[in-house]
């Protein structure tokens, strides 16, 4: 069964400002909505949401430094059936997302789009 990838408004925002940096970042991406649709969870679980939400690590092919130094996505398992690409942004300018922004974000984006019965 595959599974919907689903990207927030604060992904597009994120990653249209990236993009001026960086104008592969949408391929980069696309190979994790790939995994994501195969019903893959790459990266690590963040503790202390009441979601199921990871952090994965992502090359940027236009900084030429590997995982390391390259983006990272936050993402959340919504349902069974779909998964929302929740932020990006790059290690270069951020060390990490703190975890009430996360939650903020998750939060504005169930308010927006509340889950379908299924």
């Amino acid at each position: 069964m595959a599974i919907k990838v689903v990207l927030a408004d604060t992904f597009y925002s994120a990653a249209r400002k990236l993009r001026k940096r960086y104008p592969h970042i949408l391929d980069d991406v696309d190979t994790l909505v790939v995994q994501l649709r195969q019903g893959e969870n790459p990266g690590d679980r963040i503790q202390g949401l009441p979601h199921r939400v990871y952090k994965v690590r992502l090359r940027n092919r236009d900084a030429q430094r590997g995982k390391s130094g390259g983006y990272r996505i936050i993402y959340y398992l919504e349902t069974e059936k779909q998964t929302v690409i929740l932020d990006i942004y790059s290690k270069t300018d951020q060390s990490d997302l703190p975890v009430d922004i996360i939650r903020r974000s998750i939060e504005e984006y169930a308010a927006k789009h509340p889950p379908k019965e299924t």
